[in-house]
């Protein structure tokens, strides 16, 4: 679970389990991107307005809001589902 914001810079995979990030940022700066490769892989934002520009693509798996969420960035499918 990501509860802060950073300033982490690189590559974010997600290849299998739940992330969830409940602050803004809390994926780091937005030049590395955020990649969901992984047929057991969510992403959830929980509760947080994502106002940060994340790219995030989803090859494989899954992105979720729970409570009342909102996410700025830009959101690549590639044959995945979002709920």
């Amino acid at each position: 679970m990501l509860t802060r914001s950073n300033n982490y810079s690189g590559l974010t995979t997600i290849s299998d389990g739940i992330l969830v990030v409940t602050q803004n940022n809390g994926l780091g700066n937005t030049t590395g991107g955020t990649t969901i490769n992984g047929t057991n892989a969510t992403l959830e934002f929980r509760g947080v307005n994502y106002a940060a520009a994340e790219a995030v693509t989803i090859t494989t798996g899954n992105i979720r809001g729970s409570g009342v969420s909102t996410f700025a960035g830009g959101l690549t499918l590639n044959g995945s589902s979002i709920r």
